[in-house]
């Protein structure tokens, strides 16, 4: 069994009943299918309901392969040939569906599909953070083409802070407007932490869910769901401990993989927690 129903296991999902061996057979007969076909021959259609029936095959999206990508990239050991399908996708996006014009600056914005070619807020802001999420193994010239896709994407916010579809279409929907533009800059930020405010402290990213986040000067504290997990943070000050559950994280790796990382030029902190879930950090 792949990555994918091994984590279904993992999450005990299969013991509560939620997900039985048929399920997760069917669920790795799916990956399989995609990784053989729609990520080989980049046919990527039928996401949006709201178009004509492709009766000729003809439509194509970039939403499918976007989040196809994102999958990868935070789930890595569920396809061998992670390195070389990224780059493809986001590659395919750009070159089937992206809008280089030079009024853009250098930027590239992104259409929604080939039966509908508006340039849209929330796909501009998914390319972008993707290709940021990417920089940290891709290299300096996809962070720099996330950062311009953001960077245009950030005129679809008028100064209400109403978000509009696109520059021709200007309807609020509120999936495109701001469940899916806004995390788009919050996934670019903890994968770039320069792009978040120099002057503030944040919680920049988690692999888990944060149930509680306090701020203080020279301080931040938060509660993770989850026991084993990841967090970056973008400081105003420079950790003198970091403690997990109360015991001193170590800098660098500890003997179980916990500790914590800081890039002082940055204010960047970068934690690792095992068996713990309430973090301190402070000055």
């Amino acid at each position: 069994m792949g990555a994918p129903g091994d984590r279904l296991r993992r999450r005990g999902l299969a013991r509560l009943g939620v997900a039985t061996d048929a399920h997760l057979s069917a669920r790795q007969q799916a990956w399989d299918w995609l990784l053989r076909h729609p990520v080989q021959n980049m046919r990527w259609k039928g996401y949006f309901e709201d178009v004509a029936p492709d009766v000729r095959n003809a439509n194509r999206e970039q939403y499918t392969p976007g989040e196809v990508a994102r999958y990868l990239m935070r789930n890595s050991t569920a396809d061998p040939a992670v390195e070389l399908h990224v780059p493809a996708l986001l590659g395919w996006i750009r070159d089937t569906l992206g809008d280089p014009d030079a009024k853009w600056r250098g930027a590239t914005g992104i259409r929604e599909q080939f039966y509908y070619l508006q340039l849209s807020s929330s796909h501009t802001a998914r390319y972008g953070s993707l290709n940021a999420m990417w920089a940290a193994r891709g290299g300096a010239a996809f962070a720099e083409e996330g950062r311009r896709a953001l960077a245009l994407a950030s005129y679809f916010a008028r100064d209400d802070g109403v978000v509009i579809f696109s520059l021709c279409d200007q309807s609020v929907w509120f999936s495109d407007g701001y469940f899916d533009y806004v995390p788009h800059f919050l996934d670019a930020m903890a994968a770039l932490p320069e792009l978040a405010p120099p002057d503030q402290d944040h919680i920049l990213g988690s692999t888990s869910v944060l149930t509680e986040v306090a701020y203080a000067d020279g301080r931040v504290e938060y509660v993770a769901a989850h026991a084993d997990g990841t967090e970056v943070l973008r400081l105003t000050f420079a950790p003198g401990t970091v403690l997990a559950d109360g015991v001193p994280l170590p800098p660098g790796a500890g003997s179980f993989g916990a500790g914590y990382e800081f890039e002082a030029a940055g204010g960047v902190l970068r934690v690792t927690r095992t068996a713990a879930s309430r973090v301190v950090v402070a000055r």
